[in-house]
């Protein structure tokens, strides 16, 4: 359990600019604040950072469906996609410029391919008839609401936030970044990144579960 104000006095002792027992300044930890948010809007960005996967499912009719409203409001516009479902049945990504290429995109039958416009638009073929899609998706980060919302985070995420919050305060606060901020925060970043990987080769499909990838997919 950790909240701002704690992730900010780290930062700031990293620094040097809070001693022991110091209260931080009511201006000071605003600044902070709006910058760790930043922080967080920045790590929501693909698949390195954000620590919770999500399966969001909804019914769709048509040739697309959009991110951010109705029953995909919960991932974001612009969020980093990972795989689909029709059905329950795995669907290929392909480009949108493939998609294009499709001479009829509506054609009757049960959607089998994707192609995501990187922004809200997800686009199927063949169109959707009240299909449910299946959407798996890093969760983004949440913004810090204020300095003492206590928040639920992984094993390695305060700290990770406070290092990465003191290299981005350092050149106002201490006039330049220096060394030891950066490799801490290399370090951080390094064990968070390694800690949300995931190799899994083996399909789950029964069908081939020996499989390992598919030339458009690559590793499942």
């Amino acid at each position: 359990m950790v909240t701002a104000r704690t992730i900010i006095s780290l930062a700031l002792e990293a620094m040097n600019r809070l001693s022991p027992g110091e209260t931080v300044d009511a201006d000071l930890a605003a600044v902070c604040l709006r910058r760790l948010n930043s922080i967080a809007d920045d790590w929501s960005v693909g698949r390195a950072m954000p620590p919770q996967q999500q399966i969001v499912s909804g019914a769709v009719t048509g040739q697309s469906m959009t991110l951010g409203q109705g029953a995909f409001a919960s991932i974001p516009a612009g969020t980093e996609v990972a795989q689909l479902q029709a059905d329950d049945y795995p669907m290929t990504p392909i480009t949108m410029a493939q998609y294009n290429n499709i001479y009829e995109k509506v054609g009757p039958g049960r959607p089998e391919l994707w192609a995501y416009d990187g922004l809200a638009t997800i686009y199927l073929h063949p169109a959707a008839s009240g299909n449910t899609i299946n959407a798996l998706s890093r969760a983004p980060f949440s913004q810090f609401a204020d300095l003492d919302t206590v928040y639920l985070l992984p094993a390695g995420y305060q700290g990770a936030f406070s290092a990465a919050l003191a290299v981005a305060m350092a050149p106002a606060l201490l006039g330049k970044v220096t060394n030891d901020l950066v490799l801490a925060e290399r370090r951080a970043m390094f064990r968070i990144e390694n800690a949300n990987v995931n190799p899994a080769m083996i399909s789950a499909s029964p069908l081939t579960p020996n499989c390992g990838g598919n030339i458009l997919q690559g590793w499942n």
